[in-house]
């Protein structure tokens, strides 16, 4: 049922590509009578839209937020990265809680932690109070997103109507992207950092009364997918090894915390791969399904680098003020847009190994491109730059993950799509602490290109990946004949 869903989401984008408003008024025909209503998915939506919003916006405020608190770039890189981690690391544990428990529940009470942490992100009087401040904003970014997934397949009951729903739910995290920046240099030229964070607080307290009034709550069970342990070591795993990557940056790669932190995650990782191989009730080994996951997150891991760095280039290089910068940041957005609909599409007639070839291989000559920039560069490469990256997500996105979605039987498909979104925020995650690293040491330009380098020998990394192991077949021939290998 799982694997129908994310099926028929993929076709839905192409009819939500559109404005969202519209979308949301003009379901497809015959199911208005079957849909619960437009609040219920406005509400949902409303979480997303923060959760995605919340990770683009903080890049563009990132220099101001250095020079008020007189942070580092260490501390800075725990500003981004501090979020996105938490997020990645509590997906699997929220959505067991939703499933076990209530979705509703656990959504409210993303919402209330994501205000609380918004609000403390606001006021806090220092760089090390703001990272913990972002993490309490992971925690409850971790509890929504997988609550209202499964919240949006309990309400549409109708296929059609929830493939959607689903649909415009997308289309929101890319507005979500692409507007970050953009509305991050409003609000910080005209209310100041703080501003970014601040403005989450009546959006969430509609969000809840949404929620509250239009949301039924929906009970569901499930086996809870991977078990507390192999919970814990894949977050240990993952959390040992960025901050062995964070602090490798200030106190120097031979450091014995950063060794230790960087043997301590060998060992987590060793330990879950164990457990895992003695749970019979979790079984992805299928060769595509671990390749689209290592594509997810080698991708992210490859882009986020030059996404952190890019708004510091912007500002203290080339001197942009801030709303300049977010507009300058918007063409890598733009593309992701326009072209996942036309991408979806083409992944479904011919399957997933050629979108996702031409989106590695657009993600590698712009990550190369970036090697050409300097100080004195008119904004003219740049943005080619950024137009050309943002091709990259808007193929290589769908194309990986519709790839997960043919490897795995229908009994592990939700699991199949946490593990995909866990490991490409995983990506993210180290990818900004690469990026750190690798910057402390020497100026803003050499990091960036040292980070381009990088970047593009981790997606061309992916790309070989997908030539190999991802199919040539159509998606739409492959739902429901999984082949177990």
């Amino acid at each position: 049922m799982r694997s129908d869903s994310n099926t028929e989401s993929h076709k839905a984008l192409e009819d939500t590509i559109t404005v969202v408003t519209t979308e949301i008024h003009h379901p497809p025909p015959g199911a208005a009578a079957r849909s619960p209503g437009t609040a219920a998915l406005v509400a949902l939506c409303i979480g997303c839209f923060m959760v995605t919003f919340d990770v683009s916006v903080v890049t563009v405020a990132i220099p101001r937020i250095g020079d008020d608190l007189d942070a580092g770039l260490t501390v800075l890189q725990w500003v981004v990265d501090g979020y996105t981690l938490v997020f990645a690391a509590l997906m699997l544990t929220a959505g067991s809680l939703g499933d076990r428990y209530s979705a509703r529940t656990v959504f409210l009470c993303g919402l209330l932690i994501f205000g609380i942490g918004s609000l403390l992100c606001g006021l806090a009087p220092s760089g090390i109070a703001l990272v913990g401040f972002r993490f309490l904003q992971g925690v409850g970014a971790a509890a929504m997103i997988p609550s209202s997934l499964s919240l949006l397949r309990a309400l549409y009951t109708d296929r059609a109507a929830r493939a959607h729903a689903f649909g415009v739910w997308s289309m929101v995290a890319g507005v979500a992207a692409a507007t970050g920046p953009v509305l991050g240099g409003v609000f910080i030229t005209f209310a100041g950092w703080r501003s970014v964070f601040l403005i989450n607080i009546p959006v969430v307290i509609l969000a809840y009364w949404m929620t509250k009034r239009y949301v039924p709550a929906a009970r569901t069970t499930g086996d809870g997918g991977f078990g507390w342990l192999s919970q814990l070591l894949g977050t240990a795993a993952v959390a040992l090894l960025v901050i062995g990557l964070n602090e490798a940056g200030s106190l120097g790669w031979r450091h014995w915390l950063v060794l230790t932190c960087f043997i301590l995650a060998a060992l987590s990782c060793t330990a879950f791969a164990l457990d895992q191989r003695r749970d019979e009730s979790v079984s992805l080994t299928d060769r595509e399904f671990l390749a689209a996951a290592a594509v997810g997150l080698l991708f992210t891991l490859g882009f986020f680098g030059i996404l952190f760095l890019t708004p510091i280039f912007f500002q203290r290089v080339q001197h942009f003020s801030p709303l300049t910068t977010g507009f300058a940041m918007l063409p890598i957005a733009l593309p992701a847009i326009f072209l996942a609909a036309a991408a979806g599409r083409l992944v479904g007639r011919i399957g997933p190994r050629s979108p996702a070839v031409v989106g590695l291989t657009a993600g590698s000559l712009s990550l190369l491109g970036w090697m050409l920039v300097d100080p004195g560069t008119n904004y003219a490469l740049p943005l080619a730059l950024l137009v050309l990256g943002g091709v990259a997500p808007a193929f290589t996105l769908p194309a990986s993950t519709a790839a997960i979605m043919e490897s795995v039987p229908p009994e592990q498909a939700g699991l199949g799509s946490a593990v995909f979104n866990t490991a490409r925020q995983v990506g993210g995650a180290i990818g900004v602490a690469v990026a750190g690293s690798l910057t402390t040491s020497t100026d803003a330009v050499r990091g960036l290109h040292l980070n381009a380098a990088a970047g593009a020998v981790i997606t061309l990394l992916a790309l070989a990946l997908a030539i190999t192991f991802f199919g040539g077949r159509s998606v739409s021939r492959a739902v429901g004949t999984h082949r177990r290998r």
